[in-house]
């Protein structure tokens, strides 16, 4: 049994107030709003103008929605003094110490909104229906609040785990070179590989903006060219053979599955489906396209990289000869884009852990994103919620 030390209960205490400066003086609860009346703990400030102590002229409320307790919204009713002195000057007690400046939202309001959305993933109008405040408003503080804490971190730019750094607008060349130049050069300079996908686009601006640094073409889409190859020969073969897309029963079609496993994942049963298949001299083409298939993947698969380079080497050679069968039209187009990217698929196996694959997930996370946010219309609100989502600030919040 834990053994705790216990103190009188404080209303105060309990809803983080006194972090706020404020303390509890009342409440009004019912089943569906909870309501803290407060007061501030500093003492009474002097007049602005001439020093002297104020007189009390009564005081004037303002709302704030604050974290919710007991799965209600809570507000914050606060007291604020008014005070007047002989130089006719009045003011009221400084309120920056509980919210920032005309804000509708409390400070630990805010912080539990933000934390909302990087750690607990809820929408935006999950968060507002839980503060009880309207999504225009709640939406307005996440975003301002991330701007504070979390994008203008200069730390988040360094070495460090996978990460969102921005969204842009636009899938064209010229938007990530510009962006890219608007980096610091220091950050550019520390850059050795760039893992990406086929679009050339990207390729060219990286080695215009950054010459040294290596693009690397991450196997699962040299993979998925190899298998799309595959798919595209076993179609075209049924057709020229049975005059139609593939029903259940027919050989390819009901074997697709199979022959884009990998040989060592195989069961014996596969193998003599396999053999089977190919003994039919209508499917040579698919037979050949297959083993293609199967070398690529033998490549990335091979421990030693040395040797996996190697045999990726040879292929890309042995599909891009010009004695090359014409009847292999697929792998013949298969040997042009290797051949094509041939620098950045090598260099893969030169560069050990460089891989797309985290990139791949963010995108996932973000696909993911546009389904809880049922889609998004302003461009400002879905680069923020990416970068709140993706931005691996959940450690900073949540350590």
């Amino acid at each position: 049994m834990n053994n705790h030390t216990f103190s009188t209960p404080d209303l105060s205490t309990f809803c983080q107030l006194n972090k706020l400066g404020l303390v509890a003086t009342g409440q009004h609860t019912n089943e569906k709003h909870a309501v803290i009346e407060c007061r501030f703990t500093q003492s009474p400030k002097p007049c602005p103008q001439c020093a002297a102590s104020g007189i009390s002229r009564g005081t004037v409320d303002r709302r704030l929605s604050h974290v919710l307790y007991g799965q209600r919204p809570t507000t914050l009713l606060l007291r604020i003094r008014r005070f007047s002195c002989a130089c006719g000057c009045f003011w009221h007690e400084d309120t920056s110490s509980a919210a920032p400046s005309r804000s509708k939202l409390s400070y630990g309001a805010i912080r539990w909104a933000l934390a909302a959305i990087v750690i607990d993933h809820l929408s935006v109008s999950r968060v507002a229906a839980h503060l009880g405040v309207a999504w225009h408003t709640a939406n307005n503080a996440i975003i301002q609040e991330g701007q504070r804490l979390l994008f203008n971190d200069p730390v988040r730019n360094k070495t460090g785990p996978a990460r969102l750094l921005d969204v842009l607008e636009g899938r064209s060349k010229q938007a990530f070179k510009q962006w890219l130049e608007s980096r610091p050069k220091p950050w550019r300079d520390q850059i050795e590989s760039i893992a990406m996908d086929d679009f050339s686009g990207f390729k060219s601006a990286a080695q215009e903006v950054i010459p040294k640094a290596q693009t690397v073409l991450d196997p699962f889409h040299v993979v998925r060219w190899a298998s799309n190859m595959l798919d595209d020969c076993h179609r075209r073969i049924q057709q020229e053979t049975l005059g139609r897309i593939g029903h259940k029963n027919d050989p390819l079609y009901k074997h697709r599955r199979t022959m884009l496993t990998r040989i060592s994942y195989l069961s014996e049963a596969n193998k003599v489906q396999l053999n089977w298949l190919f003994s039919d001299e209508r499917y040579l083409e698919v037979d050949c396209s297959w083993s293609m298939y199967q070398r690529v993947v033998t490549a990335y698969n091979e421990p030693d990289r040395r040797r996996g380079k190697k045999l990726m080497q040879a292929l890309i050679k042995l599909i891009t000869e010009p004695d090359l069968p014409v009847e292999l039209i697929e792998v013949k187009r298969l040997g042009t884009t290797l051949k094509k990217h041939a620098q950045s698929i090598l260099a893969y196996f030169d560069r050990s852990g460089t891989s797309n694959g985290p990139t791949e997930a963010i995108n996932g996370r973000l696909e993911n994103l546009r389904g809880i946010a049922l889609g998004f219309r302003n461009l400002t609100n879905y680069i923020a919620r990416c970068l709140l989502e993706s931005g691996g600030f959940k450690k900073q919040l949540h350590p």
